[in-house]
């Protein structure tokens, strides 16, 4: 029962490393690609399921106008990073 609490803990924490990793990438792309870029749409179309709902709930709890950045990114890669160390911690 331990090994698979283990093997599923670090499955878990794999995937969160590898959405922190397409994040930083989206970011990265941002600036430095064309938004056309086919890359640009794999990476998009991967994260922004994630980010769209972390963005609203940024704009309900903050308000639209209140922020001059979107830290939604921000958001999702602390809450990446706390599953991370909760699932390799288990």
């Amino acid at each position: 029962m331990e090994a698979v609490v283990f093997v599923i803990s670090v499955l878990f924490a794999s995937l969160a490393l590898a959405f922190e990793i397409l994040l930083l990438a989206r970011v990265v792309l941002l600036f430095t690609v064309q938004s056309e870029s086919v890359l640009y749409g794999v990476v998009y179309k991967l994260t922004e399921p994630i980010l769209a709902p972390a963005r609203f709930l940024v704009d309900r709890v903050f308000g639209a106008s209140a922020l001059p950045i979107d830290i939604s990114y921000a958001l999702v890669t602390a809450l990446m990073v706390f599953m991370r160390y909760f699932f390799m911690n288990i």
